[in-house]
């Protein structure tokens, strides 16, 4: 006689009386089913077994889709409430790349893609009773560095914007900015962000790097020079200048960092009008139009932007000195000259000469 012992349901018993016979509940539970078996002396002996009847499928979750540039680790979640997990099974079920599992058989494995692509990847978790379930995820393996384009090195005597740009086949995870060399402390306003700016404590050449990783693990930098210079050029335009014509200006000039830009010549100041042979050359000729003085400026600016100047004063004076030697001479002996020079500006030189006459004068 095939009995239940205990659990929830009705059990039917396909042949109730019978040595061998079939057994079904109503419902999922733990049951005890019996066969007691009397024989014809009347003695009575039985057995017990316990049939767990578990119709629900475990719960199986992957997680979401996968981007990386290698190997990847799960560690779904698995559960089932009744009879427990008899085995795991991963699988690919679809895509490019050649799928290999470290442990295809166990919850948790490692996953590599043979080449860059996608794949649907699958893990079929049974139970001891033999519902199952599946949960997916797509893996798709991608190597492609970002591109970044940091732009072209700078010079300047301040701080720097940094507008970049970057070409990437999967999403942006992270941008950093670093110094990777130069002798003061660098500042970056967005040390994280794609666009910052960079200001450094001291005068230097310093090579500034950005970082961009992407969501697959791939990276790809750029660097660019920035060179600080606060420091202004030396400028030297030498003395005034006094002269009938037009004169020749050749000026003294250092930048000891980022180098000489530019140069300008201009008036300041002055009556004449004034005319540079190239007014944006180091070395120029100044002519004025009419006599008269005129402050002339140099002013040189280097390529971080620094600028200084110098400069003279140039005299045009084109009035003649007045000479008289006093009347005329008739002597038979040596005579002594003693003449009158009025000029408006300083004398250079005097220089008695004989135009004339048979014989020699001393």
């Amino acid at each position: 006689a095939w009995t239940k012992i205990s659990g929830a349901g009705a059990v039917t018993f396909g042949s109730q009386t019978a040595l061998n016979t079939t057994a079904s509940a109503s419902s999922d539970d733990s049951y005890v089913l019996r066969l007691t078996v009397t024989d014809n002396a009347g003695n009575v002996g039985y057995d017990e077994l316990t049939f767990d009847r578990d119709t629900v499928a475990p719960v199986v979750s992957v997680g979401g889709n996968q981007l990386s540039n290698s190997t990847i680790s799960l560690t779904p979640s698995a559960s089932d409430a009744f009879s427990g997990i008899a085995s795991y099974a991963w699988t690919q079920t679809s895509g490019s790349p050649v799928i290999t599992f470290g442990s295809p058989a166990a919850k948790d494995t490692s996953v590599t893609a043979s080449v860059d692509g996608s794949a649907v990847i699958r893990l079929t978790v049974t139970d001891r009773a033999g519902n199952s379930s599946h949960d997916e995820l797509t893996f798709t393996r991608n190597t492609s560095v970002p591109v970044v384009n940091v732009g072209a090195d700078h010079t300047t005597n301040g701080n720097l914007s940094l507008l970049t740009s970057v070409t990437s086949a999967n999403p942006i995870a992270s941008y950093a900015w670093t110094k990777t060399s130069g002798s003061g402390l660098v500042n970056f306003g967005s040390p994280s962000a794609m666009d910052s700016t960079v200001s450094a404590s001291a005068d230097d050449s310093y090579v500034i790097r950005l970082t961009v990783t992407d969501s697959a693990g791939n990276v790809g930098y750029d660097e660019l020079t920035y060179l600080k210079d606060t420091v202004a050029p030396v400028v030297s335009v030498g003395s005034n200048r006094l002269s009938s014509t037009t004169i020749s200006v050749i000026p003294t000039v250092s930048d000891a960092s980022s180098g000489v830009a530019s140069y300008s010549w201009t008036k300041t100041s002055g009556t004449p009008a004034i005319t540079f042979s190239n007014s944006a050359a180091k070395d120029t000729d100044v002519t004025a139009s009419a006599d008269g003085s005129a402050v002339i400026r140099l002013t040189v600016t280097d390529v971080a932007g620094n600028s200084a100047y110098d400069e003279f004063t140039y005299t045009r004076n084109t009035s003649v000195p007045v000479v008289d030697l006093g009347i005329d001479r008739a002597s038979n002996s040596t005579i002594s000259l003693t003449p009158t020079v009025t000029a408006s500006n300083a004398i250079a030189t005097y220089a008695w000469t004989q135009v004339s006459g048979s014989g020699t004068i001393t």
